[in-house]
């Protein structure tokens, strides 16, 4: 993998995003920066799916992309008998590789779709 070494802000990739919570008011969703940010700037992808069958590519909605804070504001509720689950992906605009959504239980890198 190539290194943009003329980055002095980007060293390495970002860590995952862990402690996603819903705060009281049940629409807003905040989470804890990764331990490691490999960088000075830190943004943010927030993206809510709804699962077939649990995979993370079933209808995948990007809420916010490139956001500094660690906080979104969830407008829609799931229906009846429905799940939605959400996924915070670290950014540090390191222009060569793709930030990573981290790994299931298992130890398998998530896909997850880029958000503009």
């Amino acid at each position: 993998m190539a290194m943009n070494t003329s980055d002095p802000d980007a060293w390495s990739s970002p860590g995952e995003v862990t402690g996603l919570t819903f705060l009281s008011d049940a629409r807003t969703l905040t989470w804890d920066p990764p331990a490691e940010p490999g960088g000075n700037t830190l943004m943010y992808d927030t993206i809510r799916w709804i699962p077939f069958k649990f995979t993370f590519q079933s209808r995948q909605l990007c809420l916010e992309s490139d956001d500094h804070d660690t906080t979104v504001t969830v407008e829609d509720d799931p229906s009846l008998g429905s799940i939605h689950l959400y996924m915070v992906r670290a950014d540090n605009g390191r222009p060569w590789e793709e930030a990573s959504p981290g790994t299931d239980s298992a130890g398998r890198l998530r896909a997850a779709r880029p958000c503009p």
